[in-house]
């Protein structure tokens, strides 16, 4: 499947819609889109996961490197619509503990 990154923003929150496959390939587009809304700290900052398939190590990076960057901002984050293999790493990892889930 093709790795598609959009991002749609409202009045209270930036999301960012991932689909398809996040490894080292295509970890670089997911670093733009977040780069790009990371220091709105105006909004809510959301990671929609409903449509990933597959993440590896660099995606995870990517994705914890986000989190510590809203953290030293004092900035929410949210990662909503985990589908259940993917859930299931980022428990495994360690990853989940960290994560303020979104249904």
């Amino acid at each position: 499947m093709k790795f598609q990154v959009r991002t749609e923003e409202t009045e209270q929150k930036i999301t960012i819609i991932v689909d398809g496959e996040l490894d080292l390939s295509t970890a670089p587009q997911l670093t733009e889109a977040i780069n790009q809304s990371v220091e709105r700290t105006d909004k809510l900052l959301e990671l929609d996961l409903g449509g990933l398939q597959y993440i590896d190590s660099t995606g995870l990076g990517v994705m914890i490197s986000m989190l510590k960057e809203r953290d030293r901002l004092h900035a929410e984050v949210t990662i909503s619509h985990i589908p259940p293999k993917i859930k299931r790493l980022l428990d495994i990892t360690g990853v989940s503990r960290f994560l303020a889930v979104s249904s």
